[in-house]
């Protein structure tokens, strides 16, 4: 771990970006790129390596890196769940989408479970057939662009422009576009960030605002002196988002964007910006 190509080492860092292998997303590349590598880089722990361990040795190397005065815990994960199956995000929004929320009882805990039922009760929860289908249509109707949004530069815009072609549904068009080098995962992504019109610059930007969803009496004391300081603008109602920088109203209207498709991929649809319309809840 500690070798000259540690995790953490900027040689490690230099000698994964001049490898360029990167062809099925950062913690699956970067794993590949490992166990490729094992005998010159000393690693001996593969086996047990995950991709929540790669995220979290991004953030000790981010805390490095920029000299955080943060201190890092680690915390073992363990399972209280009658299953003891601990699931990826990913792997329990597959579950639900496949076999229905009860499929869910043993891999969630009881008051997350109850949430989620309530929220399915009532219609609150997205569709995901929605959400690509909106993308087929776009990719129907669209051409090879000038500038390619998120993630689909390299023939990926072109490849789903011509899955499109052939599907009907944006499922079949995510199926039909996948490649070895161009996962499922990868292709899902790139269609939501063209759908939203994000490109690569602003997923590197810095956060020039951010939206109050709820305080207590600490923080509104913060929101007061952050107010008086001026040093970092924090919505709290859609009104003053006119008075934001011109960097952070860009940032707002993908905010909107985002907000306007999950209202309408609902399975009981709502108007536009009906999340961002919401009072934030003090305590």
């Amino acid at each position: 771990m500690y070798s000259k190509y540690s995790l953490l080492s900027d040689n490690f860092k230099s000698y994964y970006a001049n490898a360029k292998y990167k062809p099925t997303g950062y913690a699956a590349s970067y794993r590949s790129f490992l166990e490729e590598k094992r005998s010159r880089t000393g690693i001996r722990f593969l086996d047990s390596l995950h991709p929540n361990d790669i995220l979290a040795i991004a953030y000790l190397n981010s805390i490095r890196k920029n000299k955080l005065s943060l201190v890092p815990i680690p915390v073992k994960r363990v399972s209280s769940l009658n299953s003891h199956n601990l699931e990826s995000a990913s792997q329990l929004r597959d579950n639900l989408r496949s076999s229905g929320l009860d499929s869910l009882k043993d891999s969630l805990s009881e008051n997350v479970f109850a949430i989620l039922k309530r929220e399915t009760e009532h219609s609150r929860v997205p569709s995901f057939d929605r959400f690509y289908d909106l993308a087929l249509a776009k990719y129907r109707l669209s051409s090879s662009p000038s500038s390619y949004t998120a993630e689909s530069g390299g023939g990926v815009h072109e490849l789903l422009m011509k899955a499109a072609m052939r599907s009907c549904s944006g499922e079949e068009m995510l199926s039909l576009a996948a490649t070895k080098k161009y996962t499922n995962t990868r292709l899902r992504r790139a269609a939501l960030y063209y759908l939203l019109e994000i490109y690569e610059e602003c997923l590197h930007e810095s956060p020039a605002y951010t939206l109050l969803l709820a305080a207590n009496e600490k923080g509104r004391k913060y929101l007061s002196a952050s107010r008086r300081n001026n040093d970092f603008s924090i919505l709290t109602k859609p009104s003053a988002s006119n008075d934001l920088s011109d960097r952070a109203k860009a940032q707002y209207l993908l905010l909107q964007r985002a907000d306007n498709l999950y209202a309408l991929c609902l399975e009981k649809c709502l108007p536009g910006a009906e999340y961002l319309r919401r009072s934030p809840t003090i305590l």
